[in-house]
């Protein structure tokens, strides 16, 4: 497998279609305000919430608009989902809602807001039953990068080192910059967000990589060691939240981090949910013996998630093992790595094992139509692969399409 430009093509294309449809939202929308009712306040997460969530993903523009809303809102109950993905802080660095915080003032990231009254949007979706997962991008930051480019990646010029959309990003290894997202998470979690979800937890991976200058990280570190440690601080800074995490859909079939730094296994302890993109047009040719991956929508993800239950397995029964033949102060052998307990996750102490739960396809590329029929059989690769063999691994599924435009006519409880 040419890994490099499997993720090359993975992220480059996604990226891609998350900015141009931002982009062209944002011309067509002059004021991005949902209708208010005033004076809700902050609400509280579902006291119920569903085990298994079948949701879509909201832009941070869609989130802003009423009748991109109202819209969803009417998709997500026509077809019996139950969960809504939504921008907190997009790919720009620029915040959904404010913060009613200095630095965020500051920096700026409350420069360009969709939302006016978050508390009613979250009130908006609670009162239709629907759980809302609040979606921060990390490292591909070009707010943060801009306004404390000590902490930036820097091109041998000492400009800001930039990857193939113009895009720049802050140095995974700066710990000096962590706090800024659990201050994120923790804010939408008082708003009532019933999860966070983190994406672009990663070193960068498209773009001239050769000439980045990078301000904290040292070779002699392995990526993967950064962003385990980054896991592991958002749980113990976030430690009675809902977690989730965004990957790559190949962690689920490759044993190295590609070097960008995300081991599958790394995450298991750390978050409740794990979300790989499995999007089939953005598996490169000869994935799994397909020229034309995205033709095969079934394969592509039966095999990435099976592959994917498995390591998950592997990763319990060493775990428990350890557990069992040795004392809480000892050192406990991870699948990837050694970690003393006193560092282990309220997930590893408890037993509670994560969810997978894969990002699907709903946009067209390589050439393919993702119809109905095509959103289908990823659906039905899901349930084949999660459900029906180990329910408890299975955590649901949530549709991704950049420009907020879903197919319509899928079955998704029988596909």
């Amino acid at each position: 497998m040419v890994l490099g430009a499997f993720f090359l093509v993975f992220y480059f294309y996604r990226n891609y279609q998350i900015f141009s449809s931002a982009q062209s939202t944002q011309v067509k929308n002059d004021s991005l305000v949902v209708d208010s009712i005033s004076n809700v306040i902050n609400q509280k997460p579902l006291s119920n919430p569903p085990d298994k969530l079948r949701g879509i993903y909201i832009t941070r523009f869609s989130a802003g608009t009423k009748k991109s809303i109202d819209s969803l809102l009417s998709y997500i109950k026509s077809n019996g989902l139950n969960a809504a993905v939504i921008d907190i802080k997009d790919y720009s660095g620029y915040l959904t809602y404010k913060i009613d915080e200095p630095i965020f003032n500051s920096d700026g990231a409350n420069g360009s807001p969709g939302v006016s009254d978050i508390n009613n949007l979250i009130k908006l979706f609670h009162d239709n039953d629907i759980y809302v997962i609040g979606r921060i991008t990390v490292f591909e930051d070009p707010v943060l990068a801009k306004a404390y480019p000590q902490y930036a990646l820097k091109t041998s010029s000492g400009a800001l080192w930039k990857d193939n959309l113009g895009l720049s990003w802050v140095d995974p290894a700066c710990e000096n910059l962590w706090s800024y997202y659990t201050q994120i998470a923790q804010d939408a979690s008082l708003k009532g967000f019933d999860e966070i979800n983190f994406d672009y937890v990663r070193f960068a991976s498209d773009g001239n990589l050769s000439t980045i200058n990078f301000p904290c990280w040292k070779s002699s570190v392995p990526k993967a060691e950064i962003i385990k440690n980054f896991f592991a601080y958002l749980r113990k800074n976030l430690p009675n939240i809902r977690l989730s995490v965004d990957l790559f859909g190949q962690t689920t079939v490759v044993n190295n981090d590609m070097g960008i730094g995300q081991l599958i296994e790394d995450a298991f302890p750390y978050f409740n949910y794990i979300d790989p993109m499995t999007y089939p047009s953005l598996y490169i040719s000869g994935f799994d013996g397909f020229s034309n991956p995205a033709n095969h929508p079934y394969e592509v993800i039966n095999f990435s998630l099976k592959t994917a239950l498995l390591r998950l397995i592997n990763f319990e029964q060493q775990n428990n093992l350890a557990a069992k033949n040795q004392s809480s102060t000892s050192s406990i052998v991870l699948a990837s790595s050694s970690i003393s307990s006193s560092s282990v996750s309220e997930n590893f102490i408890l037993n509670q094992w994560p969810k997978i739960r894969p990002w699907l396809q709903d946009f067209d590329l390589s050439g393919i139509n993702y119809n109905a029929s095509m959103v289908e059989n990823e659906l039905r690769a899901t349930y084949d692969s999660l459900d029906a063999p180990s329910g408890s691994a299975y955590g649901g599924f949530l549709l991704w399409s950049p420009s907020n435009n879903y197919t319509s006519g899928i079955n998704f409880n029988n596909p």
